[in-house]
């Protein structure tokens, strides 16, 4: 927990392109993962292709999600693979001092 009780805020690090399907079912299973551990889990791969074009906006999508990476407590870094996404989301939460913690596949017990 953080200061007066609050439960951290981890942003859910997974990929997103590629396999798509697979993808999002993934980070379904992160964002649940992180909800157990007790934290809430924010997941910019769930929320933003709502309204986002990955194809067409994907400028948009990558500062929206580093402007909410900025008021998160935790980067946690899901799955098996880091993508280019990924690898700048990582290296802005560690210059910013937010603390990243890494989970693989296994620890989350996710299948796609």
């Amino acid at each position: 927990m953080t200061e007066q009780g609050k439960k951290p805020l981890a942003y859910i690090c997974c990929p997103y392109s590629g396999d798509v399907e697979s993808n999002t079912k993934a980070a379904r299973c992160y964002a649940r993962f992180a909800a157990e551990q007790g934290c809430v889990p924010l997941a910019v791969t769930l929320m933003l292709p709502q309204f986002i074009d990955e194809a067409t906006e994907r400028e948009l999508a990558l500062r929206i999600g580093e402007e909410i990476l900025s008021h998160c407590d935790e980067l946690w870094v899901c799955g098996d693979h880091i993508s280019e996404g990924m690898a700048s989301e990582i290296s802005s939460a560690e210059q910013r001092g937010i603390r990243v913690r890494y989970f693989n596949e296994e620890d989350v017990k996710c299948t796609k």
